[in-house]
């Protein structure tokens, strides 16, 4: 329904919100809290040598600019009573603004608690589930005519095994008595699902295995452009698989609300304790800091992209160290 000029797309991670909140000293100005000063903070932060006023986004408002507002992450804001904090300091920012349009994003089970619910203003949209022949069919064709646009047939060839051998890990999972919805059901999975393919040539039959496989090519990433970069990134990667797992059983150990994500002080408390790790600590913050992967940083604070990957790395401690 929009006419005239598109608005500005702006995007905040919500969870980044939540640091600068909880970081702020008593004495501080009375807005220093307010969701808009943190805009124009991040973007600030940001702006790659844009140099940008320090209230760059309060004068956009001012000025009747339309801006698309992107709040991502609601769900990553772990602690219900601050996630409640949170969705009062969007409800207040949105308040009589007309020309601010603000997207908020937030898995469904951290939004069911009234408290963390969003008022009248905003209209709930449920994201669906990937439908295989609407959407995993052309996102597959897609990917493999960019990975091998130098091949039209070799594109053709690999998108159609791995559509193949999805169809038969959804039967074979159903017909195991495995859960009605589909495995293979988001972005995320289908990416995952390809980066398995690309290394393994074929995806494994189990749920268990197809994890451990996605965890291992997330880890490696050897797959680079110039084969140096690709060995240096590829080298010790069982280290760092071992490294993670640990990190994800002190993590998930702290509970629902506190083991989602670790500052980084706590992530070299947990990994320094033990010799072999050590020495290899620091290069794990700086990969996750500056490619991401499996564990991503914002703000100093570490996370693992889903809490499914974080959970099975717990299993998989639980297996092999306990």
């Amino acid at each position: 329904g929009m006419t005239g000029d598109l608005p500005l797309p702006i995007l905040v991670p919500l969870s980044s919100f939540n640091v600068h909140r909880r970081s702020i000293l008593p004495g501080a100005p009375a807005d220093a809290a307010t969701l808009g000063a943190f805009i124009s903070r991040h973007l600030v932060a940001s702006d790659a040598g844009i140099d940008l006023p320090p209230d760059f986004f309060a004068r956009l408002l001012m000025a009747g600019q339309g801006v698309m507002l992107l709040l991502d992450g609601l769900d990553e804001v772990a602690n219900e009573d601050e996630r409640a904090l949170v969705t009062g300091a969007v409800e207040r920012l949105v308040a009589g603004k007309d020309a601010l349009r603000t997207i908020v994003t937030c898995r469904t089970a951290a939004y069911a608690s009234p408290r963390t619910a969003l008022g009248a203003s905003f209209h709930h949209i449920t994201v669906k589930p990937l439908d295989f022949e609407k959407h995993i069919t052309p996102l597959v064709r897609q990917a493999y005519s960019c990975i091998y646009d130098f091949d039209s047939g070799e594109a053709k060839r690999r998108s159609v095994s791995l559509l193949s051998e999805i169809t038969k890990l959804e039967a074979a999972r159903q017909a195991a008595g495995g859960e009605s919805e589909p495995l293979i059901d988001s972005p995320l999975m289908v990416r995952l699902l390809i980066i398995v393919e690309r290394n393994e040539r074929h995806l494994p039959d189990e749920r268990a295995k197809l994890f451990e496989k996605a965890i291992d090519a997330l880890i490696r990433v050897d797959f680079h452009i110039d084969e140096r970069v690709a060995q240096v990134l590829a080298g010790n990667w069982e280290t760092r698989r071992d490294m993670l797992q640990e990190l994800a059983f002190h993590m998930h150990m702290q509970g629902v609300d506190q083991g989602r994500e670790i500052e980084e002080a706590g992530l070299k408390r947990v990994l320094n304790v033990d010799h072999e790790f050590a020495p290899h600590v620091k290069d794990l913050i700086e990969h996750a800091r500056n490619r991401g992967g499996l564990l991503e940083e914002r703000d100093n604070h570490f996370r693992f992209i889903h809490l499914a990957f974080q959970e099975f790395l717990t299993a998989r401690y639980l297996r092999e160290v306990i």
